[in-house]
């Protein structure tokens, strides 16, 4: 199944193409990597991409120009549309058995630490780009809100990435045995 999101505030021509979503949801590495590689563009390539060029516009306009509030209006719709798809990508985990098993395989262990570490990275990302948006808008001085809520995110990212690197581990250890 394949996805995009487009918006003016998005690289290139303004679309951005999604990995191709499995249409058949086995609890596999193969279903995970490729629902995991779709997570990680929609975070890095819309979401944190149309807020780096929605702040690019905010920024330097006075904050309550029409032209700083379009840009974080259409990011706010891009981080809309960006949150349906991954809905649709968490329950496609949750289809391929991934994740709601009691008696998980490693597998499964892993798809779930990650799982709840992408949702502890969202969250973290929307609040420190709250902040930073509010901070933007100069009602009150929030930088030293903004750098700690920036913090928190890279925190949630580091998280993410050392729990990949340990699955890669174990997929490679797991089938270096056979």
């Amino acid at each position: 199944m394949n996805k995009f999101v487009s918006s003016p505030l998005l690289p290139g021509n303004g679309i951005v193409r999604l990995p191709p979503l499995p249409l058949d949801k086995k609890a596999d590495v193969a279903t995970f990597k490729a629902l995991q590689a779709a997570r990680t563009v929609l975070g890095t390539r819309v979401v944190d991409a149309a807020f780096t060029a929605a702040m690019a516009r905010v920024t330097p306009a006075p904050s309550s120009s029409p032209a700083a509030e379009h840009a974080l209006a259409e990011y706010a719709r891009v981080a809309a549309a960006a949150n349906a798809i991954l809905r649709e990508i968490n329950d496609a985990l949750r289809q391929s058995g991934l994740l709601n098993n009691d008696k998980a395989t490693e597998l499964e262990q892993h798809a779930t630490r990650i799982q709840q570490l992408e949702r502890e990275r969202y969250a973290a990302t929307l609040a420190y780009q709250a902040t930073a948006i509010d901070n933007a808008r100069g009602d009150r001085d929030r930088a030293g809100d903004v750098a700690a809520a920036w913090a928190a995110r890279e925190s949630a990212v580091t998280a993410i990435v050392d729990a990949l690197e340990d699955m890669q581990a174990w997929i490679v250890d797991d089938f270096s045995e056979e």
